[in-house]
């Protein structure tokens, strides 16, 4: 699979599920997090103000979050 998509897992430990497809273009890619509430969108872009959405789940969180990349 090639380029940007917006990937989720719930409940945890359960197989994941993907949405959307932007094409990557390395350096000029951008990537997106947005949440409001318990909705989690995704975007992509490659300039940082124009924006692609790529998918959005609604899972229910604590209010607080930590993210990490591999």
């Amino acid at each position: 699979m090639n380029g940007c998509f917006f990937e989720w897992r719930d409940p945890a430990g359960s197989a994941s599920s993907s949405s959307g497809n932007y094409p990557a273009n390395y350096p000029n890619i951008w990537l997106r997090l947005q949440r409001a509430g318990n909705t989690f969108t995704g975007f992509a872009g490659y300039d940082g103000q124009t924006w692609a959405q790529l998918g959005s789940v609604s899972i229910s969180m604590s209010n607080h979050v930590y993210l990490g990349s591999p």
